[in-house]
């Protein structure tokens, strides 16, 4: 199939509540889609969003490296069983997620087959949901709660404050919640070796599915792993690689690529941000970990590709973190996805994602 035409559009969708971002709050979710155009007059969306506070690269920059991406992308033609963009054409990663989601979803569509069919041979067509529990305690003690009732069985709590206050908090929404229920706990590298050792020696190991980014240096993370026998999750270390081999394809640093893989190799859950990093295929790493899919606030459609590559490559009792759709008070998508079940049906939302409006955004440009 040949790449006939490219359009680029922007959207602004306010969040139900602020989002704390760093030393400021985030009133609403920024980002762009593309759409790609074949010869045979099929579209394929995806989308880029960068999120103010948490990636490296800014909207801006995004917007400038779309309009120069799409120059090189028009009139080239790609295969339709497996398009694949080339690691070279772009340095950014919500790119590179923009432009594969919309060759994959126009490959699909060639196909005629549903996009997380497409995109793995082996796949489901129910996705369990992980729960996000954040807010101040009360709150996060209620929203679990809640989301236990409804019969989620996975839930995502943030950590990494003072490691006894924590590990009491956990202890007492283990202890709120169904024994099946598990936690997966986030403490975005807060603590040193000796903190995250004594958080985890107060937490029950059993609730414990997996404890994500627990320490300052990522190459302490192994050891954690080990101590007390809790499965640690990398993410920032994913994101830190990923950075290293788009901007020099991995040639430098050998010595910090080699230490970051090692960690990750070694991790027992990988946490997968597409809007943040780099598929891990992309990375040289000799997975062995589970792939966790993790959204990033994304809009509609963003959510739904997630969920179609969480459909395609993870285990049937992974649940993907995409519970940040909820916090988006409106959609670019005429169709919201349905995702207040504990589980996601494929259908419904590859219905969804087909109904992209294009007049709830504005058209940068079209080459």
């Amino acid at each position: 199939m040949v790449i006939n035409s490219i359009s680029c559009f922007t959207y602004t969708l306010p969040f139900h509540a602020p989002l704390p971002a760093g030393d400021t709050l985030l009133t609403a979710r920024e980002g762009l889609l593309v759409a790609l155009e074949a010869d045979t007059g099929r579209m394929g969306w995806g989308e880029a969003a960068p999120l103010r506070g948490f990636s490296r690269e800014s909207l801006e920059e995004v917007i400038r490296g779309a309009y120069e991406l799409a120059l090189q992308v028009r009139g080239m033609r790609f295969d339709r069983e497996s398009p694949s963009l080339e690691l070279r054409m772009t340095r950014s990663p919500s790119l590179h997620f923009a432009f594969s989601s919309a060759l994959q979803a126009l490959a699909a569509r060639e196909r005629g087959v549903a996009l997380h069919r497409h995109l793995g041979a082996h796949t489901r067509e129910t996705v369990p949901l992980c729960a996000l529990i954040d807010g101040d305690v009360e709150t996060k003690c209620v929203r679990a709660r809640r989301a236990a009732e409804r019969g989620c069985r996975t839930l995502k709590l943030k950590v990494g404050g003072k490691p006894w206050k924590d590990a009491e908090l956990v202890r007492t929404i283990a202890g709120d919640i169904a024994p099946n229920c598990r936690l997966r706990l986030d403490a975005n590298r807060a603590w040193n070796r000796e903190e995250a050792l004594r958080f985890c020696g107060d937490i029950p190991a059993d609730r414990i599915e997996f404890l994500e980014e627990p320490v300052k240096d990522f190459r302490d993370i192994p050891v954690i792993q080990e101590a007390l026998g809790i499965p640690c999750a990398v993410d920032e270390t994913l994101q830190q690689l990923s950075r290293i081999v788009l901007e020099s394809g991995g040639t430098d640093g050998q010595q910090e690529t080699g230490h970051l893989r090692s960690v990750i190799e070694q991790a027992r859950f990988i946490v997968w941000k597409p809007s943040f990093c780099l598929p891990v295929s992309l990375l040289g790493v000799n997975a062995v970990g589970s792939v966790i899919l993790s959204a990033a606030y994304e809009s509609g459609l963003g959510t739904a590709v997630l969920l179609a590559h969480a459909a395609a490559m993870t285990e049937p009792d992974r649940a993907a973190g995409v519970d940040t759709y909820s916090r988006l008070a409106s959609d670019v998508l005429d169709l919201p996805l349905a995702l207040d079940d504990p589980e996601a049906v494929m259908v419904q939302v590859e219905s969804a994602r087909e109904t992209v409006n294009p007049t709830r955004m504005n058209l940068l440009w079209h080459v």
